[in-house]
């Protein structure tokens, strides 16, 4: 029960500062696969012929996708986690 009164003291108070939204656990880093920069936004993209999974900011995005027959779009990995 204890517990239980300690998480809802921590979400309540978080749920004041972000009234409509979740309260966010925790916030990750990542660097893109080609410019080497971070980004709170990742894409999760094939573009070659090795079909290997590489994540690449939206800026390198708009490079690479543009005419390339072997893109191919596998997700969005966001910094902020809410789960």
């Amino acid at each position: 029960m204890f517990r239980c009164a300690v998480f809802r003291s921590v979400v309540s108070a978080a749920r004041i500062k972000n009234p409509h939204k979740m309260p966010i656990k925790r916030i990750r880093t990542k660097p893109c696969d080609r410019c080497k920069e971070t980004n709170d936004v990742l894409y999760r993209v094939r573009i070659d012929e090795s079909q290997r999974w590489i994540f690449v900011c939206p800026s390198c995005l708009e490079q690479v996708k543009p005419g390339n027959p072997l893109y191919q779009y596998g997700g969005t990995w966001k910094s902020k986690k809410r789960h």
